[in-house]
């Protein structure tokens, strides 16, 4: 997208009107009666035609308590030296509202605005618009009834009009009210703001010291797990090995016992039996070997509480030595070997691998 100068739109909105558009809301903001404490009404003391006087709040009729001297006066002109007139307008930032009052001014006046004081007053705001007061008066009659009633004026004073209400009229010595009302919504905001500021402060507290509190749990479980890794991994390295032991001895519950196996079987044995080959897979032996009786042998063999599941796995042949022939399986039983005999029997068979 190219860049202009004078362009001064940005996504659709015109920057050239922002500010006067937030002014009209700001403005909008201050004339809602419920935001009416940012704007706090001055004493003032009123002078009247009627030679009265009262305190009022800024430029209204109502009275004020008294505290003291006051600091802001007003000298209020009668309503027959004043021109007014009623309007309904919309909804307006206060320059604005000035500008469209100026223009009705130069339409209705019968004097020169040049040669005016003039003023106005918001006396309602609703949805449609702003319901607003206008009073005008020749500055030569203003002047004049000015010179024949500022006994007892201080030399800085403001000048209102009567029409149903005080009216000030502009430039006549309204600033100092206004910049003191100014002022005290200055301070307003800013002990609101401090105020709300506070409150953040006192509600980021209990999580900031949370976090803290987490943060430096966190640091002091990294600086155990430095200081303890040696013995991690000294109990990584004995966890394993007991799993390897666990295993092996497991490997080990399921193989015969070799040494006890034999030494039972040579007890077992008659003289007239010897092995051949020996084979043991785990639990499970297989025996070939030659006997005199093989039919006794098994029976022997069978009779042993600790041989389960004996099987002949070929037919027993008796051969040309008068010999029978044998090749027998069977299932070793855990649990302990029968007790060794204190001498082996004369005679015991040899065994071969």
């Amino acid at each position: 997208m190219t860049f202009e100068a004078t362009n001064l739109s940005l996504f659709g909105l015109d920057l050239s009107t922002l500010v006067q558009t937030l002014r009209r809301g700001w403005d909008g903001l201050r004339r809602w009666p419920l935001l009416a404490w940012l704007s706090p009404a001055e004493p003032v003391l009123a002078h009247w035609p009627d030679g009265s006087r009262r305190l009022v709040l800024g430029a209204s009729d109502r009275a004020a308590s008294s505290a003291g001297p006051a600091a802001l006066h007003a000298l209020v002109l009668p309503p027959e030296l004043v021109l007014d007139r009623r309007l309904r307008l919309p909804h307006l930032a206060d320059s604005e509202l000035e500008a469209a009052l100026y223009l009705e001014l130069q339409a209705e006046s019968p004097f020169p605005v040049a040669d005016l004081d003039w003023g106005w007053r918001l006396d309602r705001v609703d949805e449609a618009g702003l319901t607003v007061t206008l009073a005008f008066a020749a500055r030569e009659h203003v002047d004049r009834y000015i010179e024949a009633h500022r006994t007892g004026l201080p030399d800085a004073y403001e000048i209102w009009v009567d029409v149903e209400g005080p009216v000030p009229l502009l430039g006549r010595g309204e600033t100092r009210r206004l910049a003191r009302v100014r002022a005290r919504r200055r301070r307003i905001l800013l002990l609101m703001t401090l105020n709300a500021a506070l409150l953040a402060a006192l509600t980021a507290a209990p999580y900031w010291q949370f976090r803290q509190r987490t943060i430096d749990a966190q640091r002091q479980l990294q600086q155990l797990e430095q200081a303890s890794s040696g013995y991690l991994d000294a109990r990584a390295a004995l966890v394993a090995a007991g799993v390897q032991r666990a295993a092996i001895d497991a490997w080990l519950a399921d193989q015969a016992d070799m040494p006890a196996l034999l030494h039972q079987l040579t007890r077992l044995l008659p003289d007239s039996a010897y092995l051949n080959r020996f084979d043991a897979e785990g639990r499970r032996v297989r025996i070939t070997g030659s006997a005199a009786d093989g039919a006794g042998l098994m029976n022997l063999l069978r009779a042993e509480p600790r041989f389960e599941g004996l099987r002949a796995l070929s037919p027993i042949v008796r051969g040309r030595d008068g010999l029978d022939t044998f090749y027998l399986e069977f299932e070793l039983r855990p649990g302990p070997t029968a007790p060794a005999a204190a001498t082996a029997p004369a005679g015991a068979a040899e065994t071969s691998s």
